[in-house]
């Protein structure tokens, strides 16, 4: 018969001390969904009813948009290891908390909806000597800050810290921990560590609300690449059963400034009939093909041509033997 136990209490640890080094900012309060990262989190996480919600972070907080059920179960601490990365704030969280396991969240998380915390808080029950239970997504990659831990591995985690030890993974490596395969919903463990993985979240976040989602892939330059990287997503986004529509710009020269000082890329000689040696371009392709005179307001868009009309000559100074038969 297999050992079960009872489901164990579960909090929420949420990691906010970070320094955002590459972000450049503080990515708690980066704007989303017309509030900031972690009121957002904090808002998603009542999926799930945890028993306590600790906040690991080194700035002042105030939770003013949550509600007040909510807010009840918020409480926030500060690194006693400042400048020790993630491990400092799980340590000063588990110091402070009082469940028995903890789901432990870095702000930057997006898109988790809490969905995977019932299969784990499951695998809790039928493995009582796990510690810790670590996600594993796509190429079997560990994602211990969307991971269970146990309170019981405090006196763990302050040994590393006096050790100098900071890495996360040697800490879980070290206890009996469980790994369970993710791989199937990869995005919710998509975090945000650069300004370039900001825009994209936002990118994917407003593709989520459309009923024809838009990629837009972008290059400075003629020639980086954009068609082949386009050919690769299409052949990828039909085999995984999508119905793709691909529309292609070739305008990458945007002024007449610039095409005059850069001169014009490979694709466009060729479309203008120009020499494919470098060298200025010359104005009068660029006046008559790329740049044409604008009509002037006040005269609009010219009307139908007219038909020519014979030209009346003066019966004085007629030629009658030339114009004999016309009569002009």
């Amino acid at each position: 018969m297999s050992k079960t136990r009872r489901s164990p209490s579960l909090g929420l640890i949420v990691l906010a001390g970070g320094l955002s080094t590459r972000m450049g900012r503080d990515k708690a309060g980066l704007p989303w969904h017309d509030t900031d990262l972690l009121t957002d989190l904090l808002l998603r996480s009542q999926a799930y009813p945890f028993s306590e919600r600790i906040i690991a972070i080194n700035r002042p907080y105030t939770p003013h948009e949550l509600p007040a059920k909510l807010g009840r179960t918020v409480h926030l601490v500060a690194d006693s290891y400042p400048g020790c990365g993630p491990l400092g704030g799980l340590e000063a969280a588990l110091h402070s908390g009082t469940s028995e396991f903890y789901l432990v969240l870095s702000v930057d998380l997006p898109f988790y909806n809490f969905a995977p915390v019932p299969d784990l808080v499951k695998l809790l029950r039928h493995q009582p000597d796990l510690l810790a239970v670590i996600p594993r997504t796509e190429n079997k990659q560990d994602q211990p800050l969307a991971a269970l831990y146990s309170r019981q591995l405090l006196p763990a985690v302050a040994d590393h810290l006096q050790k100098g030890e900071y890495r996360l993974r040697r800490l879980y490596q070290a206890v009996p921990a469980a790994y369970v395969d993710e791989s199937f919903r990869p995005a919710l463990y998509l975090n945000i560590n650069t300004p370039e993985a900001y825009e994209a979240a936002k990118g994917r976040d407003a593709n989520s609300c459309r009923q024809v989602p838009v990629v837009t892939l972008t290059a400075p330059d003629s020639g980086d690449g954009k068609t082949t990287a386009a050919t690769a997503a299409i052949a990828e986004l039909t085999r995984r059963g999508y119905q793709v529509a691909y529309i292609k710009s070739t305008h990458h020269i945007v002024t007449r400034q610039d095409w005059v000082r850069h001169g014009p890329g490979p694709k466009s000689r060729r479309r203008l009939g120009l020499s494919l040696r470098p060298g200025r371009c010359p104005r009068r392709p660029v006046e008559r093909r790329l740049y044409p005179r604008p009509v002037p307001a006040a005269a609009g868009r010219p009307g139908p041509r007219r038909k020519p009309q014979p030209r009346t000559i003066p019966a004085d100074r007629r030629d009658p033997g030339r114009h004999r038969d016309t009569g002009r």
